[in-house]
């Protein structure tokens, strides 16, 4: 629920008398608590509005309208007393709250919280970092304004450019997390389940590692841990190479760990002239013939990344096109790329 109070506030420091009001938010059950809390440290205070049924976006989306009233001194949701929030506030079953826009910082937020929410998903389609994180800035781009957790979901579904065996993986993976079903023995879903719980709060990849080696869990229940991660997860990685008595040596850290494991930062450099070099505008190549090219380039300078037609798009504008192909001995129509003009790398 949105609730606006009304106080007086005397300021010691300036000798002002203030009218302020307070927009705020609370659930709409915790109300009665909220209030008497209220009463508590301010007796002084006087409820004039309540409205039942709308959550802290609308309050925030509130918020942002008056922000020129607002007073500064204590924290975002005191204003200065205004005519103008009463009357919104009289009037406001006739006014369509969720068109109120939001602030550029709160919807900047928003969207950040997204493209998490989207990576989580999307990361266990790639073998690499830089993989899925290329293929979520293709996904904002293709999908604009339609861009939300629901509509990746459908566009994966078809997209060509996703593994299907990757795809499928993942899907088990979220029925599993789903149903707390990972395999037949009930004692090891209970113990997998509530490692998971702890684990996928964490934050760090020392914590991570920490809670990996130190947990206790069977050779069988690490198995099935490891399974439920990402194949581009570092901390999956560095467990299967180095197992917990080394890791525990290396006091978990990832700098050790890069350093005893000689891993060095590839050159982009390298990757951008070879591409230049080896592709020209006006050349045509279907998805399928452009990602075995990509793969022969990739491996010939050493590039661990696994190949997808759509990294072209990185390196040059394109066209996209239908051709036909010979696919186990029957034509089938295809997509291909045309390419257009270099990008500056």
């Amino acid at each position: 629920m949105i609730y606006l109070i009304e106080t007086t506030y005397y300021n010691k420091d300036t000798k002002e008398v203030l009218d302020l009001l307070k927009i705020g938010y609370t659930e709409d059950s915790k109300k009665d608590k909220r209030f008497m809390a209220y009463r508590m440290h301010n007796p002084g205070h006087k409820l004039l509005y309540e409205v039942l049924g709308y959550d802290e976006d609308i309050e925030k989306r509130i918020q942002y309208k008056f922000r020129g009233l607002k007073y500064n001194e204590y924290g975002n949701e005191w204003f200065y007393y205004s005519e103008d929030i009463i009357n919104f506030f009289k009037d406001i079953d006739n006014i369509d709250l969720e068109s109120l826009p939001k602030s550029p910082r709160r919807r900047e937020i928003e969207f950040t919280n997204l493209k998490n929410e989207v990576i989580e998903i999307i990361k266990y389609l790639f073998l690499t970092k830089t993989e899925y994180l290329d293929y979520l800035e293709n996904l904002i781009t293709t999908l604009g304004d339609k861009f939300s957790v629901s509509s990746v979901l459908d566009y994966i579904k078809t997209d060509p450019l996703v593994d299907r065996d990757l795809y499928s993986k993942y899907l088990e993976i979220v029925k599993s997390r789903e149903t707390g079903i990972y395999c037949k023995d009930d004692i090891v879903n209970q113990e997998v389940s509530e490692f998971l719980k702890v684990y996928t709060g964490l934050s760090t990849i020392y914590d991570k590692l920490k809670m990996l080696c130190e947990y206790g869990l069977s050779e069988v229940e690490i198995d099935i841990v490891l399974g439920q991660l990402n194949d581009s997860d570092e901390v999956k990685s560095y467990y299967t190479i180095l197992k917990p008595e080394k890791l525990k040596n290396l006091y978990y850290n990832s700098t050790n760990i890069k350093k005893y494991l000689g891993i060095v930062t590839f050159s982009p450099e390298l990757l951008v002239n070879t591409i230049h070099q080896n592709f020209n505008p006006g050349e045509k190549y279907s998805l399928s013939n452009l990602k075995v090219k990509l793969g022969d380039l990739y491996s010939s300078i050493s590039y661990t990344a696994v190949p997808k037609a759509n990294d072209i798009l990185n390196y040059f504008e394109v066209k996209e096109y239908m051709t036909t192909e010979v696919v186990d001995g029957k034509k089938k129509r295809v997509r291909g790329y045309e390419l257009l003009k270099r990008k500056d790398n």
